[in-house]
């Protein structure tokens, strides 16, 4: 597994350096830890460094910010990997510092180093506690092509058991985020909640044969409710073969409302879904309650694109 951690000291991406260890991934993780300096320089960054004799005070100060600023973020790409390596010794795990657009410069690494995974604080510094996302993790959520995981801080509670709640709808994206889930080795205790909203689109979905998987409508008689209800128990199963603690839920609502109110009732640590829904197919922008939930929940959240 690739993955890449953008890292910028900030309390959200701190506490996403912790929440790595609850969350069951591979032992064998290669990871890149991240740091943007949010300012233009000329590529190689070696022509930044070399200050023109010629030049004004005025601009060879500049040149020496720019210098100082690309400087400074790879000594927080460091002091991230530092951290990860103490949280997680067996990855292997390296670090970057790049001058970008923060956004745009982890989704372009992701692509390029062909990334699985994108770890990311929802907010940067001094933007902690904020309910919507920053504009960092939303532009990773949206323009990412592999999953993304948004870590977002929750008052501690010592001692309770870690609560991931994973919304199901059928879809592809759906499946391969329980697939994602039942593959890892979560920490004992770990407690899911598979829940389905059963709202207009996703009856409009139900009533077309080929869409909606033909083994969960069992019967002409069947209601949507009880094909759903056939859907989340076939996911159910799919963890409980890998002997995880898992209870089922279904409602009925606006998904893009109900399983943020759901995730802060159960008081979820985790919300997982897949970027997209049934009647998105294989769109690559990200599905319009994905980017709803994931900007207003008020825990963190990983949207899971197939591999």
């Amino acid at each position: 597994m690739k993955a890449l951690f953008a890292y910028d000291g900030s309390e959200c991406s701190d506490h996403a350096v912790t929440e790595l260890p609850l969350l069951g991934l591979p032992a064998d993780v290669d990871v890149t830890v991240l740091s943007v300096a949010d300012i233009w320089m000329p590529e190689p960054e070696a022509v930044a460094d070399a200050v023109d004799l010629s030049l004004s005070p005025g601009l060879a100060a500049l040149r020496l910010k720019t210098r100082d600023l690309i400087d400074a973020a790879r000594a927080v790409a460091v002091s991230g990997a530092m951290k990860l390596r103490h949280l997680c010794p067996s990855w292997t795990i390296a670090s970057l510092a790049v001058a970008d657009s923060p956004g745009w410069a982890v989704v372009r690494i992701a692509e390029e180093q062909q990334a699985d995974w994108i770890f990311v604080g929802s907010h940067g510094r001094g933007a902690f506690g904020r309910v919507l996302l920053g504009s960092v993790s939303q532009r990773v959520l949206t323009s990412a092509t592999c999953s993304v995981h948004v870590s977002r801080p929750r008052p501690a509670h010592p001692g309770a058991p870690f609560r991931v709640l994973v919304a199901v709808d059928g879809s592809g994206d759906c499946v391969a985020a329980v697939r994602q889930i039942a593959s890892r080795s979560w920490p004992a205790g770990t407690l899911f909640r598979l829940i389905a909203v059963l709202d207009p689109r996703l009856e409009s979905v139900i009533a077309w044969p080929g869409i909606f998987p033909s083994e969960w409508a069992r019967s002409q008689e069947a209601s949507p409710r009880e094909w759903v209800c056939h859907m989340v128990e076939h996911f159910a199963r799919m963890l409980y073969e890998h002997r995880l603690t898992v209870e089922t839920d279904l409602c009925e609502g606006d998904p893009k409302q109900e399983l943020v109110r759901q995730a802060e009732e159960w008081k979820a640590d985790l919300l997982v879904l897949g970027a997209h829904g049934l009647h998105h197919g294989q769109k690559r922008n990200l599905g319009s309650v994905a980017s709803a939930v994931a900007a207003r929940a008020h825990c963190s959240v990983e949207v899971v694109r197939p591999l």
